[in-house]
């Protein structure tokens, strides 16, 4: 918690200057044997963004030390079952969910920082992105 206030100080900082940007989702991917998630299609954007964060948050709290994010696999997704399914629930969803389709999209507007506080992740602070 004592290393909040610089990460949200520096996070805004960067996220002041970032213009809204689409995201377009397309079909359903799964992390076995827990999670199942619609896609996010590959975007230059949103990964140089993340790419940037990664370095604003190190400098911000040293994470790369604990838990170097720059090597980590960028997934981006939206969960649509995440833990609350059993490995048996899991495999039943995802022959039904692996066959179907989708297709859709969004406006990023804002960026939300997560906290997760040991039961359930948690709203931080919410960064607008630069509406000009």
């Amino acid at each position: 918690e004592q290393l909040e206030g610089p990460l949200v100080t520096q996070v805004a900082a960067f996220l002041k200057d970032q213009h809204p940007f689409s995201i377009e989702l397309e079909d359903f991917g799964a992390f076995t044997p827990r999670t199942i998630y619609v896609k996010v299609t590959p975007n230059e954007h949103l990964t140089r963004i993340k790419h940037q964060l990664d370095q604003v948050v190190d400098q911000a709290i040293g994470v790369k030390e604990e838990g170097n994010l720059e090597n980590k696999k960028f997934v981006p997704h939206i969960s649509i079952a995440n833990r609350d399914l059993t490995p048996e629930h899991f495999q039943e969803a995802w022959r039904e969910f692996q066959k179907r389709r989708f297709k859709g999209s969004f406006q990023v507007r804002e960026v939300h920082l997560l906290r997760h506080n040991r039961k359930r992740w948690e709203v931080l602070q919410v960064f607008p992105l630069c509406q000009v």
